[in-house]
């Protein structure tokens, strides 16, 4: 298990207004740094390289009320530094996935 921490910066463009409901895309950058390494009783050195990623995102969301929205966001990322541990970003460098939630808007 490899854990990590990170600071994501994203920007979002809301194309599509129709009464409450609003479509969008969107690019994220974020940088993260691994913390954590479990490999069962081995002891293992947390490397201090970063783990660059890279993320572009369209999505839906409908408005509740001015400032509550409910969203559907599918999302594609590419992560770009490999680390010299095996983990799932270096097998799977480009991965899929599908956000749902709220979201407080201000």
């Amino acid at each position: 298990t490899v854990q990590f921490i990170g600071i994501p910066v994203a920007l979002q463009w809301h194309f599509l207004h129709y009464r409450k409901l609003s479509a969008y895309i969107g690019a994220e950058t974020m940088a993260e740094r691994c913390i954590a390494i479990d490999r069962g009783d081995e002891q293992v050195d947390v490397p201090h390289r970063i783990q660059w990623s890279v993320h572009g995102m369209a999505g839906l969301q409908l408005d509740i009320t001015d400032h509550l929205g409910l969203f559907v966001e599918p999302m594609v990322s590419h992560y770009a530094t490999e680390f010299t541990l095996p983990t799932a970003r270096n097998e799977h460098p480009r991965t899929f996935n599908l956000k749902m939630g709220a979201s407080i808007n201000f």
